[in-house]
């Protein structure tokens, strides 16, 4: 997505013009997270929140896209709160036997909005099969097993097939091969970025699961935010 935006602009300097501001933003994330954690986890949640939904609903869906992409953040919270919150006090490394209370009061006016909005409004029946399911799989599976099918299974191909479709983004890009073999250089660097983090996050931890469970998420959040940050300035040039 970047090398059609800024390689007309920039010549061979594009790369660099892209890639020291998105790693150092990442950076700045992962920073974020050691200085304050808690504060970080709820920037990170509501981003989600709406990375999630303008994904799922599409544009101009505003309420479409608040159920939907609330649903795989809201649904652990409401459904296996204490599993959650150990989920995520190894993420922030800071005890957390309960969620806060933001979360807990977040996740039931999601679920009130929900319902609203379901019972108000005329729904796509895969929309609401889909959401059906989910929710069975939020309830019966833990709560890290179930965000990882709905993110594997569900949101990655979806994003990469709107890539594929998409002309102007990544003119390059218009078969779901091209574009798995697009992402393997990136995906190969950020195993190389997490392993050489894995000493710095593995240090004085007594748990090895905990501590991959802390890096990826961490990581996670660190890639979203400008990748988040670049669908919207693409977006933008496109409109």
């Amino acid at each position: 997505m970047a090398a059609p935006l800024l390689r007309p602009r920039y010549g061979r300097a594009w790369f660099g013009i892209f890639a020291v501001p998105y790693l150092g933003l990442s950076a700045l994330v992962l920073l974020a997270w050691q200085v304050a954690p808690l504060v970080t986890m709820a920037g990170f949640l509501a981003l989600s929140v709406l990375h999630f939904g303008e994904e799922d609903a599409g544009p101009g869906r505003p309420f479409e896209a608040l159920v939907r992409g609330g649903l795989p953040i809201a649904l652990p919270a409401l459904l296996r709160p204490e599993e959650t919150a150990a989920l995520f006090a190894a993420v922030t490394r800071v005890p957390m036997a309960h969620l806060p209370g933001w979360w807990i009061a977040a996740a039931w006016l999601w679920l009130a909005i929900a319902a609203a909005w379901v019972l108000v409004r005329r729904h796509r029946g895969a929309v609401l099969i889909e959401m059906a399911v989910l929710a069975l799989a939020f309830r019966l599976l833990p709560p890290l097993t179930a965000f990882t099918l709905y993110f594997v299974g569900l949101h990655a191909p979806r994003h990469m097939r709107a890539l594929v479709q998409d002309p102007t983004r990544a003119p390059g890009i218009d078969t779901m091969r091209k574009a798995v073999c697009a992402s393997l250089p990136v995906f190969g660097l950020t195993l190389v970025l997490g392993a050489g983090l894995w000493p710095l996050y593995a240090a004085d931890a007594n748990d090895p699961a905990a501590t991959l469970l802390c890096l990826t998420l961490r990581m996670l959040s660190a890639l979203t935010v400008p990748h988040v940050l670049l669908d919207r300035i693409v977006g933008r040039y496109e409109n």
